[in-house]
Formats: structure tokens, sequence, C-alpha cells
């Protein structure tokens, strides 16, 4: 993810994308999509991915940062 210029998240997008489908339910694998995917500005499926590690472990709180995290970037602060 650190790789200047969105190469890095570009790369563990694609990484991360083959994982997720052996492991749907792993939160530590959505963490990291959700961080990718807001570094890319792809914003919608970075709020899915971590309202997905919520909905797995309600009490995550790498999943509320993920998710305030992307919320605070769209302007959603009420949600």
């Amino acid at each position: 993810l650190n790789v200047p210029g969105g190469v890095g998240a570009e790369r563990a997008k694609e990484a991360l994308a083959g994982l997720l489908d052996a492991n749907p339910n792993d939160t530590r694998l959505l963490y990291l999509q959700s961080a990718a995917l807001r570094q890319l500005r792809e914003l919608p499926g970075a709020e899915q991915a971590a309202r997905q590690m919520l909905a797995i472990d309600p009490t995550s709180l790498a999943g509320l940062n993920a998710l305030a995290r992307v919320l605070s970037d769209q302007f959603k602060y009420r949600e």
C-alpha cells in the first residue's frame, strides 16, 4: 500500500481480490481491502468492505475505524 502513485494500492487490490474469494469472512483481509480502495478513492467499495467487516464482527474496532475513515472521506458525518 505504501508504494507511491497508487501502485501499491492497485497491487494490493488485485492480490486481495483473490484472497477474499478463498476467505470472504477474513476481517483482516477486508480491512486491507478497505484501506487499498480508500487510497485509490474507490470509496463505495471501501465502505462496502468496512461494512462487511462489521457484519461479521460488530464489535470490531478495526471495522469501525475503517468505516469512520471512509464516511469521513465522503462527508457522511451523520452515519
